[in-house]
């Protein structure tokens, strides 16, 4: 009779420990941490067909503040106008980190403005994070379902048409400044940021 109990004990308490080891793995909003790198006057993000721009620093911690290892990060977009070269994923490293490349890009060749998309990042089914309407440029504007994603003849076609644009917020504006005196948004900066990424696939 008591060995039978010890044996419950001691399987009651491997349950429970189990248990606690995966409550303990979800991920935390409050202590995981999601930050842009190379972003556009630290508000827009940039996308490229070679993963040549901005990106996602994602730490993944649980409720203990302790890093959730190996597990799956992903982001999305919630706009039909940015086209992804594939999906924006990673798995967490044993300091719960993953950089997250984001390689793509739009569908801008029939409005000037920039694109807004919402961006979210998740997480075991958690959202790490949540952005409602985010500004998204790209040298790579004339993408479509099925298009291949690169940096060519089509895309510097509009660009030219923005070259010396009065719009702040122009597809084109890579740098988002404007002329000081109130001239040009596109200007001979936001060329040098397109030719960067020439051929870019």
């Amino acid at each position: 009779m008591s060995e039978r109990f010890l044996i419950a004990v001691v399987v009651g308490s491997a349950v429970g420990l189990s248990a606690f080891t995966l409550w303990a793995d979800v991920p935390d909003p409050g202590y995981s941490d999601v930050q842009w790198g190379n972003t556009v006057d630290d508000t827009t993000v940039m996308i490229c067909p070679s993963c040549d721009a901005s990106y996602m620093q994602v730490y993944v911690k649980d409720e203990s503040n302790s890093p959730v290892v190996g597990v799956l990060v992903s982001a999305s977009f919630g706009s039909p106008s940015v086209h992804l070269v594939g999906p924006v994923e990673g798995y967490t490293d044993p300091s719960g980190y993953v950089e997250l490349n984001i390689c793509g890009g739009l569908d801008a060749s029939t409005v000037e403005q920039s694109v807004s998309s919402s961006i979210t990042v998740m997480c075991l089914g958690v959202t790490l994070y949540y952005s409602p309407a985010k500004d998204v440029l790209s040298p790579d504007m004339c993408q479509g379902p099925f298009s291949v994603n690169i940096v060519e003849a089509l895309d510097f076609a509009v660009f030219a048409t923005d070259w010396l644009s009065l719009r702040p917020g122009s597809r084109s504006n890579f740098n988002r400044l404007c002329n000081e005196s109130g001239g040009e948004c596109v200007g001979g900066l936001d060329y040098s940021i397109f030719a960067s990424h020439w051929l870019h696939q």
